[in-house]
């Protein structure tokens, strides 16, 4: 059955204004700043959002106890099971990024790619193996930051779906049995008359004055960063599932 997948604005019910709490409109507010100080004509912004793809997984909450458990046919934990037959290839604890062996889901994540780009226009670079077993990541071309936004709650959709519609699940989770966690770095650049303000070659590791200050902003603010970019069910040590 065909779907609406919808993103839009939030208005206030009784005013029709803007919802100041709306991601979006405070997205769209930063980027007003940004032109109205004159700081740069534009800010990009290019994630790179990691997920893992699973054949099983359970968990469960009660009284007296609780529990999850993941399961993926490459993983090298499943090197000794049955599988009628076993062919090995099984990816080695974190040797998954360069791996040489026969890779299992490329279909998958080929049908991912090829669904953002055909049905919804969002410019993928790359996709490949992460550096865990079952994690895979897609990399969006930078873009605006509202419109980035809408691009990842895209990304996110399109993932879950193609994935169910492979037979598979792709939570974004947090699993302590995956030794590293999930990630999602976050390329940033201001630029002003198609120039961009980070670069300086004479500058430390080739950063500019405006890039040092740019990092020193974001340490000073990290702390706050976190409530919303890691808040505290996403840091769970047993698993959190969004």
């Amino acid at each position: 059955m065909p779907t609406l997948s919808l993103i839009c604005d939030i208005a206030d019910p009784l005013t029709k204004d803007p919802y100041s709490r709306d991601p979006r409109y405070v997205a769209k507010k930063a980027e007003a700043v940004v032109k109205k100080l004159g700081y740069a004509d534009a800010a990009y912004f290019g994630p790179e959002a990691e997920f893992f793809i699973f054949d099983d997984v359970r968990y469960s909450t009660a009284p007296d106890y609780t529990f999850f458990a993941v399961d993926a046919e490459e993983s090298h934990w499943n090197t000794a099971r049955d599988e009628g037959p076993n062919l090995s290839n099984k990816i080695r604890p974190k040797e998954a990024t360069f791996q040489s062996r026969p890779g299992q889901l490329n279909d998958v994540r080929g049908d991912m790619v090829l669904t953002m780009i055909d049905s919804f226009g969002i410019n993928i670079e790359t996709h490949h193996h992460e550096v865990r077993q079952p994690d895979r990541r897609d990399d969006m071309r930078f873009d605006t930051l509202v419109k980035m936004a809408d691009n990842l709650m895209t990304y996110k959709y399109v993932v879950k779906n193609v994935a169910k519609r492979h037979g598979k699940v792709a939570p974004s989770c947090r699993s302590r049995s995956m030794r590293q966690r999930l990630g999602m770095h976050v390329h940033q650049s201001l630029w002003k008359e198609g120039k961009p303000l980070f670069a300086d070659q004479a500058g430390y590791a080739g950063l500019s004055q405006i890039a040092l200050q740019y990092i020193g902003g974001l340490l000073t603010h990290a702390p706050a960063i976190l409530a919303f970019a890691a808040p505290p069910r996403t840091r769970m040590q047993v698993g959190a599932w969004l």
